[in-house]
């Protein structure tokens, strides 16, 4: 089984019929802290960085907020790293359908 860092880089399904290929990007921030940010997204998800999902992402000195949207009250996992330190925190949307992932401070 591969780690969610390699399979960020490269993953490879294979079936009886079929072999697909896909590659997954993620978004590399580094603050004026020095901290280093990747955010992975939805690992279980095919797009695991969605437009439809990741409503803004802004960068501030010293944290990034991340802006989720999608169904209300709708639990969503999101997967990323600070300094290397893999973190995976659930958001759970408000009833208008928004979280905002504080990403150093690892709360919504």
């Amino acid at each position: 089984m591969r780690s969610a860092i390699e399979m960020d880089k490269y993953n490879t399904i294979h079936n009886h019929y079929d072999r697909i290929n896909y590659y997954q990007g993620s978004c590399v921030v580094c603050l004026c802290s020095g901290k280093k940010i990747v955010l992975y997204g939805e690992l279980t998800k095919w797009v695991t960085m969605s437009p439809n999902r990741i409503k803004e992402i802004t960068q501030l000195q010293s944290e990034v907020l991340v802006t989720l949207q999608g169904a209300s009250s709708e639990h969503v996992t999101f997967t990323y790293s600070v300094d290397g330190v893999m973190v995976r925190r659930e958001c759970v949307l408000s009833a208008y359908g928004l979280a905002t992932l504080h990403v150093v401070a690892q709360r919504c």
